[in-house]
This record gives C-alpha cells, sequence and structure tokens, in this order.
C-alpha cells in the first residue's frame, strides 16, 4: 500500500514550483516514486526522518528537471563520461559510482563492489535512483543540516562540497524542501514495509502488479542483461534489418580479454535491514 504522505511529499515538492505534475513528462507517477522511495528506506532506516526525507525529496525535485530526468542532460558527451549524472541526486565519475557500489556492498544488498562501475545505467533503475540521494545524504550532510531545516546549506554541499556556497536559484529547492516538509509533519517510519507477495505495487511509470509478479519481471530483466554482458557481443544486423549470422566482440580493439560479465547480480529487496553510519 502506498504511503501516502510520501505521495503527498513527493508531488508537493515539485507543483511547489508553479506547474501541476501531470504538466511535463515525469519519471513516474507520485504513487509510484513513493512506493520506491519506501523501498530504499528499508536499506537505510537512520535516514527515515520528516526533516532527512524533506530535504532529500526537496533536493531530489531539482536535481531531476522537477522529476522529469534520471540522467543528465547531455551526459554522453562529458568529459567523465560514461559516468554521467545518473538517479535523484546524481552520481558523477567514476569514484562516486564506486563509492555507491561499496556503500551498497557494505550494506549486503550486492555481493560485487563494482556493479555500478561495470554497470553504471543500473542506477537509473528503481529503487537505485532514490538510494543514490540517501547515499548522498548518508556520506555528505550532516544531521545538524537537516535536522535544523538549513537547506541552502544543504544545496550548497550537494552542488559545491560547501555548506557556505550559494547561488539565489537554492531558493528553488529551498521552496521544495519546505512543501515536502509540510506534508510530512506527522510523518514515522514503522521499519521495513510489511508487505505480501500478493500486495499490489505501483511501478513508477503508473503500471501496477502484485509484488510477486514486479519481482519475477525484475529478476527476468537482471538475467537478460546478464546474458549481454555475459555473452560479450552485439548482434550484427543487415542493411535490411535482419539477424546477420556473426557478432562481433563488444570489447574488440580494447585490453580485454575476457567478457564484461558481473559475477553476480544485485539483490532486491534487500535480505536485512542495516543501521547506516550516521553522517558527521
Amino acid at each position: 500500500m502506498t504511503d501516502t504522505a510520501l505521495s503527498n511529499a513527493v508531488r508537493a515538492a515539485v507543483e511547489c514550483q508553479g506547474v501541476t505534475w501531470f504538466g511535463r513528462g515525469r519519471v513516474g507517477d507520485p504513487d509510484g516514486l513513493a512506493d520506491q522511495l519506501a523501498l530504499a528506506l528499508a536499506a537505510a532506516p537512520d535516514m527515515a526522518t520528516p526533516e532527512c526525507l524533506a530535504g532529500i525529496i526537496g533536493e531530489s525535485a531539482q536535481e531531476t528537471d522537477w522529476m522529469c530526468s534520471l540522467v543528465e542532460y547531455g551526459g554522453p558527451s562529458t568529459r567523465y563520461a560514461p559516468y554521467y549524472g545518473r538517479g535523484c541526486i546524481q552520481l558523477t565519475w567514476r569514484s562516486n559510482y564506486a563509492g555507491f557500489g561499496q556503500w551498497l556492498a557494505d550494506l549486503g544488498l550486492i555481493s560485487d563492489q563494482n556493479t555500478f562501475v561495470d554497470r553504471p545505467d543500473l542506477a537509473t533503475q528503481w529503487p537505485y535512483p532514490w538510494l543514490t540521494a540517501i547515499y548522498y545524504f548518508v556520506r555528505h550532510i550532516g544531521a545538524g543540516y537537516w535536522q535544523s531545516h538549513n537547506w541552502n546549506a544543504i544545496s550548497g554541499l550537494v552542488n559545491a562540497g560547501r555548506a557556505d556556497y550559494y547561488v539565489p536559484a537554492y531558493e528553488l529547492r529551498a521552496k521544495s524542501c519546505s512543501a515536502a516538509l509540510a506534508q510530512l509533519g506527522g510523518w514515522k517510519w514503522n521499519g521495513e514495509p510489511d508487505m505480501q507477495l500478493s500486495d499490489i505495487v505501483t511501478r513508477p511509470d503508473g503500471h501496477q502488479a502484485s509484488l510477486n509478479d514486479t519481482l519475477a519481471y525484475m529478476d527476468q530483466r537482471m538475467e537478460r542483461l546478464e546474458s549481454v554482458i555475459c555473452g560479450g557481443g552485439l548482434e550484427v544486423k543487415n542493411q535490411d534489418g535482419s539477424a546477420a549470422p556473426t557478432w562481433l566482440p563488444r570489447w574488440r580493439g580494447s585490453r580485454r580479454t575476457s567478457p564484461p560479465c558481473a559475477t553476480s547480480s544485485p539483490r532486491w529487496p534487500p535480505t536485512r535491514t542495516s543501521a547506516v553510519a550516521s553522517a558527521s
């Protein structure tokens, strides 16, 4: 069942800027995004407070162009490609993808800490986009900032790594954080969601299905992705679109001597709920 307060907070963080949710093409609907945020919080329950979530939701709203894109515009042409911005608070540069993978491995959610270095696009698959935002708060945002509602300082840390860095556009982020907090006033985290496989969940694209069917779909997608990576090739097409009988190794011309195959796939939902180290 969707957490209404989380859904309302996600929606308010966007609509407070003067455009209705459905006035633009978003990455999902509020209920679906709230469901994914609830899943992400199961991995980081220490961050599940109204003030912290208001900061996460408000910053994420602006970082994603008001929930319209999980990928940095023009990312493939940046000097740090393929490690351009992905997620709700966007990961950039290889070191940050590596750090994110290490954090998830420490929580027991993935067995290979290099998962996101090897497969950076995975950061756009739910619930990982919300986890990129939670990760940033865990690593870089001291609790005192969100406890005191110092939204501008948080914006400075997100954008420049400095709490004293300020530009007028941060007022938009502060407005979103405040709007989200207004919806989370009496909200309390009750621990890991009590869900059954028969429960209906809403994906960010609005599609509804049982939790069992959703997990089976995710497993199938992961297996297909892994088979392509482990197979090490891209199918060659003839000019008329028909499949040619040969395969070209994906790593031809590089130093790689074996397929770029991950040793294991991420596990979701979490197999355990772990306390997150308090931000300093």
